[in-house]
């Protein structure tokens, strides 16, 4: 699908980006301190669509990308607009061309504040919080009583999978299987909680960017197990670490503001379609903004 529109006499076409443009989409995140990876970028292509503005020159000046996942969800993120051409509705063009590949599908996304406005005016209504937060050095607090007894934590290996694929949709609300099979392999820090009886009942992934570890998804039965799983994959890591916690689960926020961690940003989680959140009890943590 191509189509164009002409600003100041510059022909600027929406294109279907591919792994050639990797280095295009990388150099508009830093310019807008974003933070992708090549790496990222390059799942992003495996696990759904991007789409992008080239300008006359060949580069990349706006980008949107949409990852669909099974059950009628799909993931809006990666949308971002070289400065020199924002107000010019590139934005609007390129969201809606990514609505326009699920129309079944609801949306769900994690919205910036300059970016809300436009999210509203195409249907998307705010239907969460979503809390940032990042350790500069994670100071372990964990309470001798919190170690329980019947758990045991490891790391993850790929007969896990079919239960982590299965904790994980009944966690997230929908199935996401080619997703989470491409962020396990970009996923430098692995923990799997076990129960006595030897069944996966919680998992964590710790994901390397340029500037910092991610530790998300983050699930677990409560938020001590959540805890302890993060407190596995940050106890292990030397330097800066972010994590995205749903708002729901404020008691976790509270304690691992004890531990180092600060408070970045509230973030809008926003939904097209079907304006209420899948019941997300257990998702303690989510795995970065571009993913729901």
């Amino acid at each position: 699908m191509i189509t164009e529109k002409s600003i100041n006499n510059e022909i600027l076409t929406i294109e279907t980006l591919t792994e050639t443009d990797i280095h295009h989409v990388v150099r508009l995140s830093n310019l807008l301190e974003r933070g992708y990876a090549e790496s990222e970028i390059r799942m992003i292509l495996q696990a759904g669509n991007l789409f992008g503005h080239r300008s006359g020159e060949g580069t990349i000046v706006s980008t949107a990308a949409i990852l669909p996942y099974q059950g009628n969800l799909a993931s809006l993120g990666v949308v971002m607009v070289d400065p020199r051409y924002r107000r010019r509705g590139l934005a609007t063009r390129l969201v809606q061309t990514c609505l326009d590949i699920v129309p079944e599908y609801s949306v769900i996304l994690v919205a910036t504040d300059e970016g809300k406005p436009l999210y509203e005016k195409l249907g998307f209504r705010t239907v969460d919080t979503l809390h940032r937060l990042i350790a500069g050095e994670y100071q372990c607090q964990r309470p001798p009583h919190l170690q329980m007894q019947y758990t045991q934590f490891r790391y993850i290996d790929d007969q896990d999978l079919p239960e982590l694929l299965k904790l994980d949709q009944e966690a997230f609300g929908a199935g996401r299987s080619k997703f989470l099979n491409l962020w396990l392999r970009q996923a430098n820090y692995t923990s799997i909680l076990q129960n006595q009886a030897g069944r996966c009942i919680g998992y964590a992934l710790g994901v390397q960017t340029p500037e910092l570890l991610v530790i998300g998804p983050v699930v677990a039965p409560d938020s001590r197990l959540a805890y302890l799983l993060i407190d596995d994959i940050a106890r292990r890591y030397q330097g800066k670490i972010q994590i995205n916690i749903p708002s729901v689960h404020q008691d976790l926020i509270r304690f691992l503001m004890r531990c180092g961690f600060k408070l970045a940003r509230i973030a809008p989680v926003m939904m097209s379609g079907v304006y209420r959140m899948p019941p997300r009890n257990h998702l303690f943590a989510v795995s970065a903004r571009s993913y729901g």
